[in-house]
């Protein structure tokens, strides 16, 4: 379970951190608490313990990751049974660092990680969100995980909660969580979330440029999905669609 915020609450510069209130409890007199971590569904949470303050004056800073360890810079959603599948072709398309994965329910909505992620002390200020079913078809960089885009559907509709990666950063996303409330919907929140970032994104689709196939029928064309890995940069699969090419991801892992 990740951290949740009531977003009328989300004050960044108001949330102590455990790492500060272990300093506080030392300088008090009391006995600190040493920072621990566990994994809860693909996140590491931060956890207490009782621990004995050394001799001296000075106490050491507790840190929330282990050293040497990078923050989690690239965040990759699975829904429940690709993890494994998803880590293989995202690993073997991407080499950036701070690549991490984590699994959600099938319901999962990008509002609802957004307020999750944004409390994980683990994850960087900065930070490339990657909802469940988007498949890079070819080697992909950092630069381009945090390009900006709006899909624009055959109707000109033009949706920003598509799922492809999307850049956060996190001192914007407090505010604008804040602001939106828990009632907001997501193209709400990320309409708002580019405003204040001054963000133009730019137009993609499937009906024309080569950065993206939907697979969102439970039988799709395997033609069309073949020719998409060879010209496309992401699939963007519902978890039907996923379930339906699933053979031929496995064989695009290697």
């Amino acid at each position: 379970m990740r951290n949740q915020y009531k977003f009328g609450d989300m004050k960044k510069d108001n949330v102590q951190t455990k790492a500060e209130a272990v300093q506080e409890e030392a300088a008090s007199g009391a006995a600190p608490a040493s920072v621990e971590t566990e994994t809860r569904a693909g996140y590491e949470v931060v956890s207490a313990a009782e621990d004995t303050v050394p001799s001296g004056d000075e106490v050491p800073v507790q840190e929330t990751t282990a050293p040497g360890e990078a923050m989690k810079a690239t965040m990759v959603l699975c829904w429940p049974g690709t993890e494994e599948l998803m880590e293989k072709i995202w690993r073997k398309m991407y080499s950036g660092d701070g690549l991490a994965f984590g699994t959600v329910p099938e319901n999962s909505g990008t509002v609802a990680e957004l307020a999750g992620i944004v409390a994980d002390e683990t994850v960087a200020d900065r930070f490339v969100l990657v909802m469940p079913g988007c498949v890079p078809c070819c080697k992909v960089t950092e630069a381009e995980l945090a390009l900006p885009v709006v899909y624009v559907e055959k109707s000109g509709k033009r949706l920003l909660d598509h799922g492809l990666p999307m850049m956060f950063d996190k001192d914007i996303l407090v505010d604008v969580l804040a602001q939106a409330g828990d009632k907001a919907d997501s193209e709400t929140v990320l309409e708002a979330y580019n405003r204040a970032a001054g963000v133009r994104p730019v137009e993609v689709g499937m009906s024309f440029g080569n950065y993206v196939t939907p697979v969102r029928r439970a039988v799709p064309c395997e033609n069309r999905v073949i020719e998409a890995l060879l010209k496309k940069k992401f699939l963007l699969c519902s978890s039907e669609g996923f379930r339906a090419i699933r053979n031929i991801l496995e064989k695009h892992a290697g």
